[in-house]
């Protein structure tokens, strides 16, 4: 995980927890639900752009890339399902 997201997976693990986790008091679970939410988060902003660049697209337009683009974004978001 990039240093980013880890920053950004330490921030909704503290408004999960209601406070600053202290050393030694990390939750292993509530830290995968943060980093879950960090990817779907993540996923959800790629599908979206795509999606931009789709509707922004001319109609005769090569959208291979594009649809690549989205079909691995779904893809990984369905990987995320059962993950708990």
């Amino acid at each position: 995980m990039a240093k980013q997201d880890s920053g950004r997976v330490d921030e909704i693990y503290k408004k999960l927890a209601g406070r600053n986790a202290r050393p030694g008091e990390w939750k292993p679970e509530r830290h995968a639900f943060a980093q879950k939410i960090v990817h779907i988060e993540d996923a959800c902003k790629s599908v979206l752009e795509a999606i931009r660049k789709l509707d922004e697209a001319p109609i005769d337009a090569d959208l291979g890339q594009i649809e690549r683009d989205l079909r691995r974004e779904f893809k990984f978001l369905e990987t995320l399902e059962g993950y708990d």
